[in-house]
């Protein structure tokens, strides 16, 4: 009996031993697999990973960074300044400045300094050389305003690594004209107004389903047209003739011919204005020059932001509805 309840003891011995050893091993394994997630994320915060750098040498990553967050600065001005002069023809240009900080990609706060506008004087007190605002200075002027936004626009062009920048800032560029035209007009200021006709663009559509959707949203538009009295129709023919020029010049390129004859009628969850914004978007990211990129931009911003239904920070951008008709 001795020896058999021995080898009892022996044996729950050794199997408790082995759960242990196997308990161990797992805690093992999980410790070492969350020291290695740990020591991965201090790796990416050192190295400063940030949105749009992925794939890039160190060089070209810190540059593309830094231009981001000078364009994000830059946003910020044109936000304060907005919002010390609240222009009449721009109330939402504070708002949609906000927004193009964020969609830039922010701006670090370990290298965040406040850029400051005109109308403003530097903070010379020990108080570890932060700007403040001086109130006994010259608010700043919609001249200036004017000439930041305009400045602003051709230079947010200037970030185009992917398809998808040159899509969003071709867009924000758009909104940003939009705001400088109508403040200029506005108020009787002067600008040196960038080319808005509709000649010359199409040659520089490479693909041939950017005809097809503009011929789709140029029919959609004449069917607005169509049901409203003459007197009501504003700037309507303007634009179903400039996106018919658009498509004719790019199918004198030798692009195949895929336009759809007859398009259904038009849906009233669509708004054909911001289709076309973002079927301009799409041609204007296969472009490598900044000049047609600003163009497509001044076009967007002429025709089609002023008839959309909601015109955000970024028109024709993310989220669109859904093209109709189905394309092939």
């Amino acid at each position: 009996m001795s020896a058999d309840t021995d080898k009892s003891k022996a044996g729950r011995m050794n199997k408790y031993e082995t759960g242990n050893s196997a308990l161990k091993s797992w805690v093992s394994f999980l410790t070492v697999l969350f020291l290695g997630i740990g020591s991965f994320s201090v790796f990416l915060c050192a190295m400063d990973v940030r949105r749009g750098t992925a794939g890039l040498s160190a060089a070209e990553a810190e540059q593309t960074q830094k231009l981001r967050e000078e364009l994000a600065k830059q946003s910020g001005r044109i936000e304060r300044m907005a919002e010390a002069l609240r222009p009449a023809q721009g109330p939402g240009l504070a708002a949609d400045a906000k927004i193009w900080i964020s969609d830039l990609g922010g701006i670090h706060p370990r290298t965040e300094r406040r850029a400051r506008i005109p109308g403003e004087k530097r903070d010379t007190s020990p108080a570890r050389g932060k700007s403040a605002r001086d109130t006994s200075s010259p608010a700043p002027d919609l001249q200036t305003l004017v000439g930041e936004l305009d400045n602003f626009s051709a230079g947010v062009l200037k970030l185009a690594r992917t398809p998808a920048d040159r899509q969003l800032t071709v867009s924000i560029s758009a909104k940003s004209e939009f705001y400088a035209a109508q403040i200029a007009s506005a108020a009787s200021l002067k600008r040196t107004a960038p080319d808005v006709s509709p000649e010359g663009l199409g040659k520089r559509i490479t693909d041939p389903r950017t005809v097809t959707e503009l011929d789709a949203e140029k029919q959609e538009i004449e069917q607005i047209a169509a049901a409203l009295p003459p007197a009501e129709r504003g700037n309507l023919p303007k634009i179903v003739s400039a996106l018919e020029i658009m498509a004719d010049d790019a199918l004198k390129t030798g692009l195949e011919d895929r336009r759809i004859a007859q398009i259904p009628p038009v849906r009233a969850d669509t708004d054909p204005f911001s289709e076309a914004a973002g079927t301009l978007l799409r041609a204007a990211s296969r472009l490598a020059d900044i000049g047609g990129r600003r163009r497509f931009g001044v076009f967007i911003a002429t025709y089609l932001i002023p008839a959309q239904k909601t015109a955000g920070a970024t028109p024709g951008w993310e989220p669109r509805p859904q093209k109709k008709p189905k394309l092939k």
